[in-house]
């Protein structure tokens, strides 16, 4: 792609939907995430929880209730880790020596509570059987209150964050905390790799999920330095264009897709990995998302917990959905302006149709 090509919106926005896989459909979990490099999680449960609505985007239309057996398997074989980039993800276990840049920021934080701390934590997890989540952890911590945690659950996220622990698991939806040598493969675990090995590999895998992105944007995937992005993907030999109506050049890599077929229309999530960063939605969509689950009924404008509605490579409306018993529910769509609001309907209609499949509840629309 030479970097004095103009490239039209409309043909990145090509590149970001197929980058994330939104033109083709798997029928299992691990490929997606290894496709798109995380999942967000999200506990709200208003339609299905975040991770559900992202995996259900890009699978067929079958019923998914596999896809927590097979990101956190019950045999306690690791698929997946979770930690911290902007959000609570989960990623490939494959990717655990790459997040030793991140590690290591976090050992060098002038907040880490007390060793003596982190020692009581670990002595109370090596001594479980099957490692414990953050509920058990803390059962007789009363320091926290309200939404603030506890001095047990503080000392236990930052020996997350700075490797001391490993997420691998979940018991009854819960993350399980464990010892890093218990929970991480020996061969993940033993993997050494360099500040800049690490960096250049979450650099191109941020830029081939995003198909087409600002250095800003390919930095906030991983939360790594812009600079040091945009000198790593220099010096790989990746090239920049100009995009219609962007400000400034963007990172651009043609993403490979086998499907000959007609894409049909999807529910994108909240927290979907297309449109989490909501200044790129804006550029590359002229999609406004806004989540109003934490407004006041009376302030809302499309919902408590509205999807949008993806079309070809466009996001065309916002349904507004809830989950009520076995029955999955439009409450109203809402069209973007100049789209024909019976044309979104329809489409819409077939999206949460399919929705309801893979959940397996009945559909109400």
């Amino acid at each position: 792609m030479r970097p004095d090509i103009g490239i039209p919106v409309a043909r990145a926005r090509g590149f970001a939907v197929a980058a994330q896989g939104l033109r083709e459909e798997e029928s299992s979990t691990l490929p997606i995430l290894q496709r798109i490099g995380l999942l967000q999680m999200d506990p709200l449960t208003r339609v299905a929880r975040a991770h559900l609505l992202t995996c259900a985007a890009r699978m067929t239309v079958q019923d998914i209730s596999r896809v927590d057996r097979d990101l956190w398997p019950a045999d306690e074989r690791a698929a997946t880790f979770e930690t911290y980039t902007h959000a609570a993800c989960a990623m490939p276990i494959g990717d655990w020596p790459l997040f030793e840049i991140h590690r290591s920021r976090a050992r060098a934080r002038a907040d880490t509570p007390p060793p003596e701390m982190r020692q009581r934590v670990r002595e109370l997890i090596a001594d479980s059987e099957h490692g414990l989540t953050i509920r058990e952890l803390q059962r007789d911590d009363r320091t926290g209150g309200g939404w603030g945690w506890s001095a047990t659950k503080r000392a236990a996220e930052h020996m997350v964050w700075r490797g001391e622990l490993a997420s691998t698991s979940r018991r009854r939806g819960e993350r399980v905390l464990n010892l890093v040598e218990r929970a991480v493969p020996t061969e993940q675990l033993n993997q050494t790799l360099t500040p800049d090995e690490c960096l250049t590999a979450l650099a191109e895998r941020a830029l081939a999920a995003l198909g087409v992105a600002t250095t800003e944007e390919v930095a906030t995937y991983y939360h790594l330095r812009a600079d040091q992005v945009a000198a790593t993907l220099r010096g790989r030999g990746h090239l920049q264009a100009a995009i219609e109506g962007w400000p400034e050049a963007a990172w651009v890599t043609e993403p490979v897709t086998t499907s000959t077929s007609q894409p049909r229309p999807r529910l994108i999530g909240p927290f979907d990995n297309l449109i989490r960063d909501r200044a790129r939605t804006r550029r590359l969509f002229g999609f406004d998302y806004v989540f109003e689950a934490y407004k006041p009924a009376a302030r809302r404008k499309y919902g408590a917990y509205a999807l949008a509605v993806l079309v070809d490579d466009d996001l065309v409306a916002r349904a507004d959905i809830s989950r009520q018993g076995y029955s999955l529910t439009l409450q109203q769509v809402f069209p973007e302006v100049s789209r024909d609001a019976s044309w979104c309907r329809q489409q819409a209609v077939e999206a949460v149709g399919s929705l309801a499949t893979q959940l397996g509840l009945e559909c109400d629309v």
